[in-house]
C-alpha cells in the first residue's frame, strides 16, 4: 500500500493539485481537446495514458483489477510517468495562447480520465479528482471513458521512451519529443 501511495496516489494528487492551482490563476475553462495542437510531450502522454486504459480494461474484464493492474498491466508506472510529464512553462504563462491552452487541455483531459479509470481501485480520490475537476455527478456514475485509439503513437511511444531510458534526459534526445 506505501508503494501505491508513493508511486501512484501521491504523484498523481500533486499533478491535480498544479493544475488546479495554475488553471484556477488563469481562469481556465475546460474545452474541446484538439490533438493538432498538442505537442509532442502531449501527444506522448494521450498514447501513454490510452496504453494504460487499454490495459486496465483488459484485466477489468477477468475482474481481477486490482492484482491485474498491480502485476501485470503495468499501469501504475505509465501512471506515474504520466502526471510528472506536465510542462510546467506552458502552464506560468497566459492560457489563452493556443499552445498553452492545449497544455491545459491535456492535462484535465489526462487527469479527468485517469479518475474514471482509478475509480474501481480508489474511489475516494478519485471521487474527489472527479469532481474537483468536472463538479456535478459522481464519478461512479460515468461511463468507462471512451477509447481514442487515435491518440495512439507507438513511434513517438518507442523513442519517447528510449530517451527516457538514456542516462542523460535532456540534449538532442530530450529536444526530439519536446
Amino acid at each position: 500500500m506505501e508503494e501505491a501511495l508513493r508511486t501512484y496516489l501521491i504523484p498523481l494528487w500533486n499533478a491535480y493539485h498544479f493544475f488546479c492551482t495554475y488553471a484556477n490563476i488563469a481562469g481556465y475553462r475546460p474545452g474541446v481537446l484538439e490533438l493538432a495542437r498538442a505537442s509532442r510531450l502531449d501527444r506522448y502522454i494521450l498514447s501513454k495514458l490510452e496504453r494504460v486504459k487499454q490495459r486496465v480494461a483488459a484485466v477489468a474484464e477477468n475482474y481481477d483489477i486490482v492484482s491485474g493492474c498491480t502485476k501485470r498491466c503495468g499501469a501504475h508506472r505509465d501512471a506515474q510517468q504520466l502526471v510528472h510529464l506536465a510542462e510546467p512553462a506552458a502552464f506560468l504563462e497566459e492560457s489563452d495562447k493556443p499552445e498553452n491552452r492545449a497544455a491545459y487541455d491535456v492535462l484535465y483531459f489526462v487527469l479527468r480520465e485517469f479518475a474514471q479509470v482509478a475509480a474501481p481501485l480508489a474511489p475516494f480520490i478519485a471521487e474527489t479528482l472527479y469532481r474537483g475537476l468536472c463538479g456535478g455527478e459522481s464519478v461512479h456514475l460515468c461511463d468507462w471513458p471512451a477509447a481514442h485509439p487515435e491518440h495512439v503513437d507507438e513511434a513517438l511511444e518507442s523513442r519517447t521512451d528510449r530517451c527516457g531510458r538514456s542516462p542523460i534526459w535532456g540534449g538532442r534526445c530530450g529536444n526530439g519529443i519536446g
